[in-house]
């Protein structure tokens, strides 16, 4: 994504998503600010390859899969680099053949690891926090949402 001066920007400039700005001083080097609007997340429909999904953490906080194969990896790209920390959120939906969906070794649960749900139609909410750059994940699922 490329900088932008912020002043180059007019008073009805519309920012959208995820904004790069670059930012000077008098007598100080510019330094690039990332700028997040407040309001509305997008939504990105993921999908499975092979039985791998890969979360393209760029694209935004809040993703969709519907389970049309058995998922055997979960995959991270685009983290948010070391000393930040993210959380994405993951409906996962069933669809009339019941599917499974391995977790990474790296999501830690509270007790042993949930399977997803396994009735037609049947939704799952996956909230996921890295603190480390994605080494390690905190997650939790809520299960069984129609």
């Amino acid at each position: 994504m490329a900088a932008k001066k912020i002043s180059d920007l007019s008073a009805k400039t519309a920012l959208t998503g995820t904004e790069l700005f670059e930012v000077a001083t008098a007598g100080v080097a510019s330094e690039k600010v990332e700028v997040r609007v407040l309001r509305g997340q997008r939504v990105t429909a993921l999908t499975s390859s092979a039985g791998v999904v890969t979360i393209d953490l760029s694209l935004g906080k809040y993703f969709t899969l519907a389970l049309t194969e058995n998922v055997t990896s979960v995959l991270f790209t685009n983290l948010p680099g070391s000393g930040f920390a993210d959380t994405i959120m993951l409906r996962i939906t069933q669809g009339a053949t019941a599917r499974t969906l391995a977790w990474p070794a790296s999501f830690r649960w509270e007790g042993s690891a949930p399977s997803v749900s396994t009735a037609s139609g049947a939704v799952d909410v996956l909230a996921l926090t890295t603190f480390d750059n994605g080494t390690k994940w905190d997650a939790t699922l809520s299960k069984g949402r129609v």
